[in-house]
């Protein structure tokens, strides 16, 4: 028999592409980046390798904004979020990584897609 995988997530993600900017605690660096999915608990990330990424454990603050609509509108809410970066692994066009980052506390964004 196959062995099935158990989830180990706590939170559910969603492919929910947005842009996001990443500062390094104490303003050091900002990044532009854009998000694969996010979850209540985080986002995984790409940013471009212009400047090295955020190394794994560092202290970050996100700010992104989610589509949010309405059958009559359509807006952007920003999110602001501090937390920890898990990883970061280079993609292999070596202009670009995947950033792991996980929220301080975890946050009710109400994401359904």
């Amino acid at each position: 028999m196959a062995k099935r995988e158990v989830e180990r997530r706590c939170h559910k993600r969603f492919p929910l592409p947005c842009v996001a900017r990443i500062s390094t605690e104490g303003g050091g660096r900002d990044l532009r980046a854009k998000a694969v999915n996010i979850s209540d608990g985080g986002m995984y990330l790409t940013v471009p390798l212009i400047s090295p990424p955020p190394k794994r454990d560092e202290a970050v603050e996100v700010v992104f904004s989610l589509p949010r609509s309405t059958p009559n509108t359509r807006m952007l809410e920003e999110v602001r979020s501090t937390g920890r970066i898990l990883r970061h692994q280079p993609l292999k066009n070596n202009r670009q990584a995947r950033v792991a980052l996980q929220f301080t506390q975890p946050l009710d964004l109400a994401v359904e897609v």
